[in-house]
């Protein structure tokens, strides 16, 4: 049978940026990300933290197409985006992996490129750890 889960994800969307309001929705759905770190980093982390490699397996395990970047140890470059069709109508959905890959990592994350900004692939930098919290 057929599955409209992209329907059902835009009218979610939709709905929650008319309950919290368009300027609120990245936080929001940043929260979401953050959410999803702590349900995913207990199965991920060696010796406390998580890895950018385990990252990228994760990231291939949602169905993405991810990879470490060719010669850098601190990036990933996916050449899809499993939210693609939802960051085309609206780019705040890159919040959710934003945060995700963040809090997985607790380092700074630097959308380096991003299909939903017409760029070939969405490339993500791992930097400096973040400072607690």
């Amino acid at each position: 049978f057929p599955r409209q889960y992209a329907l059902l994800a835009r009218k979610l969307i939709g709905e929650l940026a008319r309950l919290v309001g368009p300027e609120a929705l990245p936080g929001a759905l940043a929260r979401m990300g953050e959410e999803l770190a702590r349900e995913l980093a207990p199965r991920m982390a060696e010796g406390g933290e998580v890895s950018v490699p385990a990252i990228a397996a994760m990231m291939r395990d949602l169905g993405y197409e991810a990879h470490l970047t060719d010669g850098a140890s601190d990036e990933v470059e996916a050449h899809n985006c499993v939210f693609h069709d939802l960051a085309m109508r609206d780019p705040a959905i890159c919040a959710v992996d934003l945060a995700l890959l963040g809090s997985l990592s607790g380092r700074r994350v630097e959308h380096l490129s991003c299909m939903a900004r017409g760029e070939r692939s969405c490339r993500f930098a791992f930097g400096e750890k973040k400072p607690p919290a």
